[in-house]
């Protein structure tokens, strides 16, 4: 849900994007996405949280290696 969430917000933009834009994107209805997330922004927070974590882990990995 928060990977489909952040691709429509990284498409559309926060101001563009709707929780129905997200909820067809997953095939869910609008209402589904209130189980987890009390509202756009609070969709929006989690989802890019999610994609910073991802990121950090990514980087971090990559310094790793190194």
């Amino acid at each position: 849900m928060l990977d489909a969430a952040l691709a429509t917000f990284a498409e559309l933009g926060f101001k563009k994007t709707s929780l129905e834009d997200i909820a067809s994107r997953l095939g869910v209805t609008k209402s589904a996405l209130y189980r987890y997330a009390r509202d756009k922004r609070d969709l929006y927070r989690r989802a890019v949280a999610r994609g910073f974590r991802q990121w950090q882990s990514s980087a971090e990995a990559a310094v790793a290696e190194e």
